[in-house]
């Protein structure tokens, strides 16, 4: 943010909350559809770059092999907080619409996203030397 401000680089991908204090010009939300927070900021698919689409998600990982029932306990758990009023408000606050997966569904998506993510790297030939 200091370097986008100071005019160093011209380009910032982050959180809806770190760009609001008109340090720059928000061109596009990163998701398939416009944001509630932003409604009048075009998603990339709409700016014409839908395959940059690159949506923010968090998640809780467990060790391989804990036990089913404390996988379903943290699972069960994890998805009151997230509905509650306060977690809900919290996170439109920093610009992020909440959504819950069941623990099958959040490794789908993990799974997922790594097979996109590595299928770009390899697309472009990127490195890490």
């Amino acid at each position: 943010m200091t370097d986008l401000g100071g005019g160093r680089v011209h380009l910032y991908s982050g959180r809806i909350g770190d760009v609001q204090g008109g340090i720059g010009t928000i061109i596009a939300v990163m998701s398939k559809k416009r944001s509630a927070t932003l409604p009048d900021v075009p998603s990339v698919a709409e700016a014409g770059f839908p395959e940059a689409e690159a949506p923010q998600w968090w998640g809780v990982f467990a060790p391989v092999g804990t036990p089913k029932e404390v996988v379903d306990k943290l699972d069960n758990d994890i998805i009151a907080v997230m509905g509650s009023p306060d977690s809900v408000e919290f996170l439109k606050r920093q610009g992020a619409e909440p959504s819950t997966m069941s623990a099958d569904e959040f490794a789908n998506h993990v799974k997922n996203e790594i097979e996109k993510w590595s299928a770009l790297v390899r697309k472009r030939n990127i490195s890490a030397n």
